[in-house]
């Protein structure tokens, strides 16, 4: 049990505290992108969590993530947004309906601005390339929330 209060919030912090460091940011657009290890840790970090949610109550304190959809979902939203709340962090919820993005603005464009006032963003959109787009010009994590299928990918 302490090795994972201590070790695996050390691999998570690197990517939510760190994000001004020169370390290699780690997206997730697909599952393959964590090695078995990695998953094997997230998901064992979670029952953690779970089973203690106090102690982890001010864990992404001062933290933002961005909601970005443009296929929307309510079961997504409502996890992601009450995780962020229940760790201490901000969830903010954004429709691309009611924005210029992908018309006015590029994917790329809005991953350089988000990365200067969030800490990690969630995407939920249609199109690959967009959210590939999205995390290759951000330098915050960024998670591909909409699915994993072949013909998604």
């Amino acid at each position: 049990m302490s090795f994972f209060r201590r070790s695996i919030p050390q691999l998570f912090r690197n990517q939510i505290r760190n994000v001004s460091s020169t370390r290699t940011t780690k997206h997730v657009l697909k599952i393959s992108d964590l090695s078995q290890k990695e998953l094997r840790d997230v998901l064992k970090f979670a029952t953690v969590i779970k089973k203690n949610p106090k102690d982890y109550a001010a864990s992404l304190k001062d933290k933002t993530l961005l909601m970005l959809f443009e296929k929307p979902s309510l079961r997504t939203r409502v996890s992601f947004e009450t995780g962020m709340t229940q760790m201490g962090g901000h969830g903010i919820f954004y429709s691309i309906a009611d924005s210029p993005l992908g018309q006015k603005e590029t994917f790329g464009d809005t991953g350089q601005v988000l990365s200067r006032y969030c800490d990690v963003v969630m995407a939920r959109v249609k199109n690959r390339r967009d959210v590939r787009e999205l995390a290759k010009h951000s330098t915050i994590p960024v998670i591909n929330a909409l699915g994993w299928s072949s013909k998604y990918f």
